[in-house]
């Protein structure tokens, strides 16, 4: 066979094996192997199927259809994994987790702590209360503290002194390190898990009244 008819064959036999692939993908295993047979049973026998061309369609056949079955096995078992992961993250409920966000669980009588990771040492860290108005009632001058995870309790009074009611509060940090320059400052809130919700094969918890995503755990307590 010369290099012509050598390429032309392998060129027909890829163009075959795609739509061989294509086919069953499209019609599913069961259909195309139907198809198939149909054809065999149907054909001219003086202008029979060539054999070559019979048996490239039966190995692709064979190969797309084990990839289909993979496939189908990789998803059941991320189903799986899900609903697994699901019913894991439902045992939090009634744990107490460390969180990223800024919600402040405040009864009126205890004294929070306020966590929040610091991305660099920082020079001067400025941390400010807010109410569920969003107005201001405690600013804390923490000073110099290093890169790291840090903590400043809230006495719960404000600016001038007074003890402040139970209800939603939030906080902010700001710093900066030695040349005045921003550094990343990521608050934390520590709270009972008091749900869980599950949206697209992600779950979200309920913390302080406030959804997060189950990813986010950072610490989990008795």
């Amino acid at each position: 066979m010369d290099t012509q008819a050598t390429q032309a064959t392998q060129a027909s036999q890829a163009s075959l094996s795609t739509a061989t692939s294509q086919a069953v993908n499209k019609l599913g295993a069961d259909a195309f192997l139907k198809l198939l047979t149909a054809q065999l049973q149907f054909q001219d026998p003086l202008q029979p199927m060539d054999s070559m061309q019979f048996v490239t369609q039966l190995a692709q056949f064979s190969q797309v259809e084990k990839s289909v079955d993979m496939n189908n096995s990789i998803n059941t078992l991320t189903q799986y994994m899900a609903s697994l992961n699901n019913y894991s993250t439902a045992g939090l409920i009634g744990k107490k987790v460390q969180v990223q966000g800024s919600a402040i669980p405040f009864d009126g009588n205890t004294q929070p702590t306020l966590n929040y990771q610091l991305g660099g040492d920082a020079n001067q860290v400025l941390i400010q209360v807010s109410n569920s108005a969003g107005n201001v009632v405690k600013t804390i001058r923490a000073g110099a503290q290093p890169a790291g995870l840090q903590g400043v309790t809230w006495n719960g009074l404000d600016d001038q002194g007074n003890r402040l009611p139970g209800g939603a509060y939030t906080f902010d940090v700001a710093a900066v390190d030695g040349g005045g320059q921003p550094v990343q400052a990521t608050t934390l809130t520590d709270g009972l898990v008091t749900g869980v919700t599950f949206e697209k094969n992600a779950a979200y918890l309920m913390v302080n009244g406030a959804r997060v995503p189950a990813s986010g755990i950072l610490q989990i307590d008795n």
